[in-house]
C-alpha cells in the first residue's frame, strides 16, 4: 500500500511538473508570435526623409502625403481604419506643432475606401485637428512608438491607436518631422491563436487589461466576451505563487470544475494584454484519476488477501511468504520485470498474481513515462525545425520590408526631379532610374508575397463571395498601359454576366497579376494575349484561361515551373531582372483555394495557363438584376 501511495505521489509530481512546463512553453510561444506580429506590422509605417525631400518650411507636400497614404493603405487594406499625419516641428511657418496636415478615414458608404482631407497650407479645414495635448503625441516623440489600449469597433473588432515618427535627416542631425497615427484592426491576432488548443478541450486565450477576449483558440465567436473574473482569478493565483514559490508546482486554481494553470502578460507602453492557458479538470486529470483508481483497487485487494492469509497462517506457507516478500522488495526497488511463480494452489498464488499484475501496471507506467520523455524530445526537435522555418520566413520578409524604405525614397526623389526642367539626356537617365526602381519594388513585392503565400498556404474558410469579372478587371488594370505601349492585342471572352467564387479577392488578384505579368513581359510587340473564362456546372468549377503567343517555355524545364526562384533560360535572356516567384506564388494561392494550376507551353510558340477554381457559381441576368 505504501509502495502504491509513493508511486502515486511520484506520478502526481511528475504529472503536474510536465503540465506546468508545457503550458508555460505554449504561452511563451504565443506571446512571442503576438509581439512579433505587432512590431512587424508597425515597422512598415516607419520612414526616414532627408532635407532634399521637403521644403524650407519642413512640411511634407500633399503629393508626398498622398503617396505615403496610397502605399500604406495598399499594404494594410484589411487592417487600416484611420490614418493621420501630425506636424511635429515647433515654430514652423503657418502650421503649429501638433496640427494634422492630412487625415483619412474609411468611407461609411463603401467601407473599402479612404476619404482624406489635406491641409498643407495651414488655411484650416474643420475636419483637421490640433492633437498636441493628446497622449499619443508625447509618447511617440519620447519613445519613438505608441500603442494605445484596446478600442472596440463595430461588432467584435479590436482596434488600437498607434503613433510612428517620420524622421528628417538634416545636417547630420535627425529629428521627428511628422507623426503617422491612426487606428489599426488587430483582429488578425485570431489567426495566431487558431488551432493552438491542446489536449481534448484545453484552450489558449488573450484578453485586454479589462478582461475582454482579444483572441481565442476555440474561434472568433469568443471575441469581446467578458473574461474579467477569470483574469482576476489568474492574477491572484500568480501573486500567490510569487509569495510562496513552492506552490508554483501545484499552483492550480479551480472554479466551477475548471483548472486554470498558467498566465503571461505582454506590455506595449500604454497597454497591457494577458495570455491564459485554460485546462478543464476533467480533461487534465482523467488519466491520472484512472491510474489512481487502479492503484486503489490493487491496494484494497492486497489488504483483503493479506488479512485472509494471516488467519490461515501455517508453517507450510512461510517459505512462499518469504518468496513473495523478496519478489515484492525487488519490484519496490524498481525491478518491474520480476515475477512471482509459486504454484501452491492456494490464496498465495492469488497474492502472487496480484503482485505480478501490479508490477505489470508499474512497468507500463514506466513505459508511459519513457514514451513521454521521447515525445517531449521529438516535440522539441519539431518545434526547433518549425522555429528555423519561421526564422527563414521572417528573414525573407524583413529583407523585403527593408527594401521598401529606400525604394519609397527613390520614388519621392524621382517625382521631384520630374517636376524640374531637365535636358533630354537627363530625363532619359531619370526614366532609367525609375524603371530600375520599379524592378526593385516588384522584387520586394514578390518576396513579401512568397512569404505570405508560401507552401502550405490555405485560404480562409469564410472567404468570398468574390466577383470573378471584377477581380479580373482589377488585375488587368495594372497592365493596360503596358499592353498599349507594346501594341499587344488583348482578346477577352467572358460569356456570363458574372461568376462568383468562394475565395479571397486580394490573394486571387495577386495570383492573376503574376500570370498577366509573365504574359505581357514575354510576349513580343504586336503579339496577342487571349483571356477566357469557362464554367463547369456539374463540378461547380470556374476555369480562367490566359494564353499568349510569346517565347514559351523549354520542355525540359517545365517540371520546375512551380519551384521558388526558378526562371527558364529563355526568360532570363528576354529579361535579366526577375525573382522566379510568380508561378510559385500563383500555384500556392490556387492550391490554397482547393484548385489547381495547369500550364501547356511550347518554346517559341507561347504559353497557356489554366487556373481551375472550385466553389464557383454563374451569376445570370435574372439574379444579377435582383
Amino acid at each position: 500500500m505504501l509502495l502504491a501511495a509513493a508511486s502515486l505521489a511520484l506520478l502526481l509530481t511528475s504529472f503536474l511538473s510536465a503540465h506546468a512546463r508545457f503550458e508555460q512553453t505554449l504561452l511563451n510561444r504565443q506571446s512571442t508570435e503576438v509581439d512579433r506580429f505587432i512590431r512587424r506590422t508597425l515597422t512598415e509605417f516607419q520612414f526616414e526623409v532627408d532635407a532634399s525631400a521637403v521644403g524650407a518650411d519642413r512640411l511634407l507636400s500633399n503629393a508626398q502625403q498622398r503617396t505615403l497614404i496610397e502605399r500604406l493603405y495598399e499594404t494594410h487594406v484589411d487592417e487600416l481604419r484611420a490614418l493621420s499625419f501630425v506636424h511635429a516641428v515647433p515654430q514652423t511657418t503657418g502650421v503649429p506643432e501638433g496640427q494634422e496636415t492630412a487625415r483619412c478615414v474609411i468611407s461609411s458608404e463603401t467601407e473599402q475606401e479612404f476619404i482624406c482631407a489635406h491641409d498643407a497650407s495651414g488655411e484650416g479645414i474643420p475636419d483637421l485637428r490640433n492633437r498636441l495635448e493628446e497622449p499619443f503625441y508625447r509618447e511617440t516623440i519620447t519613445r519613438g512608438l505608441y500603442i494605445s489600449d484596446i478600442m472596440w469597433g463595430s461588432g467584435t473588432v479590436p482596434l488600437v491607436e498607434f503613433g510612428i515618427p517620420i524622421v528628417l535627416e538634416e545636417g547630420g542631425e535627425r529629428f521627428v518631422l511628422t507623426i503617422v497615427t491612426g487606428e489599426l484592426d488587430i483582429s488578425r491576432l485570431q489567426e495566431i491563436f487558431a488551432g493552438s488548443g491542446f489536449a481534448k478541450s484545453g484552450t489558449v486565450l488573450m484578453t485586454d487589461s479589462e478582461g475582454r477576449v482579444l483572441a481565442h483558440s476555440a474561434g472568433p465567436q469568443y471575441l469581446r466576451r467578458d473574461a474579467s473574473a477569470l483574469l482576476t482569478l489568474m492574477l491572484q493565483d500568480a501573486l500567490m505563487r510569487e509569495q510562496f514559490p513552492i506552490s508554483s508546482l501545484y499552483g492550480l486554481a479551480f472554479e466551477e470544475g475548471v483548472g486554470y494553470s498558467s498566465i503571461s502578460s505582454l506590455d506595449f507602453g500604454a497597454t497591457q494584454w494577458f495570455l491564459i492557458a485554460e485546462w478543464p479538470v476533467g480533461d487534465a486529470f482523467l488519466e491520472l484519476l484512472l491510474i489512481g483508481m487502479q492503484f486503489l483497487v490493487v491496494g484494497l485487494l492486497l489488504l483483503v488477501v493479506v488479512n485472509f492469509i494471516g488467519r490461515r497462517l501455517a508453517q507450510d506457507i512461510v517459505s512462499p511468504i518469504r518468496t513473495i516478500q523478496q519478489k515484492a522488495s525487488a519490484i519496490g526497488k524498481g525491478d518491474f520485470g520480476e515475477r512471482i511463480n509459486l504454484q501452491t494452489g492456494d490464496e498465495l498464488d492469488d497474492l502472487g498474481d496480484s503482485l505480478n499484475q501490479m508490477a505489470e501496471d508499474l512497468r507500463k507506467l514506466q513505459q508511459v513515462r519513457e514514451a513521454d520523455t521521447r515525445a517531449q524530445a521529438l516535440a522539441t526537435a519539431v518545434a526547433k525545425e518549425h522555429e528555423l522555418e519561421e526564422e527563414k520566413g521572417t528573414l525573407l520578409e524583413t529583407a523585403s520590408h527593408q527594401f521598401r524604405t529606400p525604394i519609397t525614397a527613390l520614388h519621392w526623389n524621382i517625382d521631384i526631379l520630374r517636376t524640374r526642367p531637365l535636358g533630354k539626356e537627363d530625363k532619359e537617365l531619370i526614366e532609367g532610374i525609375a524603371e530600375h526602381t520599379e524592378n526593385l519594388a516588384t522584387i520586394a513585392g514578390d518576396l513579401l508575397n512568397a512569404t505570405a503565400f508560401g507552401a502550405g498556404y490555405r485560404a480562409q474558410p469564410d472567404s468570398g463571395p468574390v466577383s470573378l469579372r471584377g477581380t479580373l478587371a482589377s488585375a488587368l488594370d495594372r497592365f493596360r498601359s503596358r499592353i498599349e505601349k507594346k501594341r499587344l492585342t488583348l482578346q477577352e471572352e467572358f460569356p456570363y454576366p458574372d461568376v462568383v467564387l468562394r475565395a479571397s479577392a486580394t490573394t486571387l488578384r495577386i495570383a492573376l497579376e503574376h500570370v498577366f505579368e509573365n504574359a505581357v513581359t514575354y510576349t513580343d510587340e504586336g503579339g496577342m494575349i487571349e483571356l477566357s473564362v469557362l464554367f463547369d456546372a456539374e463540378r461547380r468549377e470556374a476555369t480562367i484561361v490566359i494564353k499568349d503567343n510569346g517565347i514559351g517555355i523549354p520542355e525540359d524545364e517545365q517540371k520546375h515551373l512551380f519551384d521558388a526562384f526558378f526562371r527558364a533560360k529563355n526568360a532570363i535572356t528576354k529579361k535579366n531582372v526577375g525573382t522566379g516567384l510568380g508561378l510559385y506564388i500563383a500555384n500556392n494561392v490556387v492550391e490554397g483555394h482547393g484548385g489547381s494550376l495547369e500550364i501547356v507551353s511550347e518554346e517559341g510558340k507561347g504559353c497557356e495557363v489554366r487556373m481551375i477554381l472550385p466553389s464557383a457559381a454563374v451569376l445570370t441576368q435574372e439574379n444579377s438584376a435582383e
